[in-house]
């Protein structure tokens, strides 16, 4: 008889960080106070963690490294669960970016508009091999929106 081991992840996004307007992306915007209860009130109750694997951006692994020390669990961060790159836009408002590149970011949008995996694709090539830990309850702290497929 094959012994099977059951994964459960629990998925966090990361509370309300800095930079309120702004294209985040690989910008390190520390969270804010507000965003820090807000990510308390979500793992309230949340018991049975053992493992904690987060983004390396401090709006997500902040959070994690205190959550993972204060139960002695392991903790691991993923390089590549990074924000997306928005390069020379990065860190920037949008609303200044309207201003100056109106074509190019209705463009930008437009095209990737109602294809969250094609946004996705390129940021996430290799999530699907840390996704694999049997038999553990893990936590992922992450950034922005959770594409499934």
């Amino acid at each position: 008889m094959t012994e099977t081991s059951t994964t459960r992840i629990d998925i966090l996004r990361h509370g309300l960080p800095e930079g309120d307007g702004c294209l985040r992306g690989h910008t390190d915007f520390p969270i804010t106070a507000e965003g820090l209860e807000q990510m308390h009130a979500a793992v309230y109750g949340l018991l049975d963690v053992e493992q904690v694997l987060s983004s390396p951006l401090q709006r997500c692994h902040n959070f994690a490294k205190q959550f993972a020390s204060q139960r002695s669990l392991p903790i691991e961060q993923y390089p590549d669960w990074k924000e997306m790159n928005f390069g020379r836009w990065d860190g920037q408002s949008r609303d200044s970016l309207w201003q100056t590149e109106r074509e190019l970011l209705s463009g930008y949008w437009k095209k990737n508009r109602g294809n969250p995996l094609r946004m996705a694709a390129s940021h996430y090539t290799n999530l699907t091999v840390v996704f694999i830990v049997p038999g553990k309850r893990c936590w992922f702290v992450i950034r922005a929106s959770v594409y499934c497929w």
